[in-house]
């Protein structure tokens, strides 16, 4: 993926590279708008950026030809954690977030968060439909959020901003 494929957001992605370059990119970010402008886009850009082992970190851009770049474009990065509120579903259920119950704590983003990067130095979450969560979800999420370990990114995805819990 390219800037030139992510149309309109040219100011998200001119601060993203201003963080980046003076090494302020903060732990967890939420890109709120609404449904279907590109957020995801931008955040799997972002994602692909930080992966990219060609180019430096501290800049927003990557070369699409090493192993990370290629994994990022096929969508099988295993330090890229991706979820989203299931068809079917009108809440983001909590096993997504924590486990289910007979594996609660083994399982889930915020599990998938505490362990090492397979591949690079870092490890990403992608949180889309965020503002679909419960009250328990968000809870859940929030310990993960408050604490969170060295090389790591959430990016929670909404497009609702007041469905988000103040607290986030």
């Amino acid at each position: 993926m390219t800037t030139d494929q992510i149309r309109g957001h040219q100011t998200i992605l001119e601060m993203l590279d201003r963080a980046l370059s003076r090494g302020r990119l903060p732990h967890a970010l939420l890109f709120a708008g609404p449904v279907g402008v590109g957020k995801n886009r931008v955040a799997r850009y972002l994602a692909q950026c930080l992966f990219c082992e060609q180019t430096p970190s501290d800049q927003l851009s990557c070369c699409h030809e090493c192993n990370s770049c290629k994994q990022m474009a096929a969508g099988t990065h295993p330090d890229l954690i991706s979820i989203e509120c299931p068809p079917d579903k009108a809440i983001l259920p909590l096993s997504l977030i924590i486990g289910s119950e007979e594996r609660r704590g083994r399982e889930g983003v915020c599990y998938e968060m505490s362990l090492r990067p397979m591949t690079g130095n870092r490890r990403i979450a992608v949180i889309d439909d965020a503002d679909k969560m419960n009250a328990e979800s968000a809870n859940a999420l929030l310990k993960t959020l408050e604490e969170p370990s060295a090389n790591y990114l959430m990016i929670l995805i909404a497009s609702e901003l007041d469905a988000i819990l103040p607290t986030i």
